[in-house]
């Protein structure tokens, strides 16, 4: 496992998206909440449209908690479900300000109560605003962890603790944070739904290249 994650790392430090606003510097862990949900449902270029001007307007929780409806609605159209996103931002940041006293829960099951925050935002936002020794596994993972530990397509539902388990493992004493980073990118740009397999520097290590790749190569 060392092998595998020095060389998915050094991979992220020549190819990862080190530019995204939200990986420079340091957010508040309500913008990092911010930032996931936004990141929902969407591509990160139609997040880039918005994301600078959505900060500096509703970037603390009573600024949101006090938004227009309508006016964050017009600012979240590139994203598309601007009605429903605008209703769930007030409603999370109202739930922040009145429940929570402004200020986001540091414990997973606090922020999963709130409204439309499920298991995979609520440990992405642990893993970038406190640095919690978790992973957030998302349907790129499930494909990324799909093939390389289990040989199949993607990982079924059932299977995805035990993928956070081998992640974990993987991660050892890296910083979750860039880990974490180096693994979305890794899943976007190499093993994404037609895998790059001949550009793959863990492709030896591969259930999936294994039984499928070498026939291609």
């Amino acid at each position: 496992m060392d092998e595998v994650r020095l060389k998915i790392l050094e991979w992220f430090m020549e190819n990862g998206r080190h530019d995204l606003p939200w990986r420079k510097g340091k957010l508040t862990q309500f913008q990092y909440l911010l930032t996931e949900k936004l990141l929902q449902q969407t591509t990160v270029t139609h997040v880039l449209k918005i994301y600078h001007s959505f900060m500096k307007k509703y970037g603390e929780p009573y600024a949101l908690a006090e938004a227009s409806k309508k006016e964050l609605a017009s600012m979240l159209k590139p994203l598309g479900f601007y009605n429903f996103r605008a209703d769930e931002f007030i409603k999370i940041a109202k739930e922040i300000v009145e429940k929570f006293e402004g200020k986001v829960p540091e414990d997973l099951e606090s922020l999963k109560s709130l409204p439309g925050i499920g298991d995979y935002t609520a440990k992405s936002v642990l893993i970038a605003a406190c640095g919690e020794k978790l992973v957030a596994v998302d349907e790129n993972l499930k494909r990324l962890g799909g093939r390389f530990f289990f040989g199949v397509e993607k990982a079924s539902r059932k299977q995805v603790r035990e993928l956070e388990e081998k992640f974990l493992e993987m991660m050892g004493d890296s910083d979750p944070r860039e880990f974490n980073w180096a693994l979305l990118d890794f899943s976007w740009a190499v093993c994404k739904k037609n895998p790059v397999c001949e550009e793959c520097p863990i492709r030896r290590y591969c259930r999936y290249y294994s039984t499928r790749g070498s026939p291609r190569s």
